[in-house]
């Protein structure tokens, strides 16, 4: 049954490329740490925040990489057994 498997438009996979590299450069902005780094000089910085920072969520990058790789399935067309396309005949 595997290899009755198939894509109907198997070039929509190739996207999967360009998801992880927009995933990537999200996890480096999302991952680069304080936005006040830039700011505030690392010595007063500590002054000026409050508690302890908080981790970082792995929901950031999570649900949209998920929902980028079922979108592109979907619109790879995923079927399990192949159809001909219909012919043109013409009527004589």
């Amino acid at each position: 049954m595997p290899a009755e498997f198939h894509f109907l438009r198997p070039l929509w996979l190739l996207t999967l490329v360009p998801l992880a590299l927009l995933l990537i450069l999200r996890q480096r902005a999302v991952g680069s740490g304080d936005p006040w780094r830039g700011l505030v000089d690392a010595r007063l910085l500590r002054y000026l925040r409050r508690g302890t920072p908080r981790p970082r969520s792995l929901g950031a990058i999570a649900w949209p990489a998920v929902a980028g790789v079922l979108a592109i399935l979907a619109l790879a067309g995923p079927v399990w057994e192949r159809v001909s396309p219909p012919r043109y005949r013409p009527s004589t």
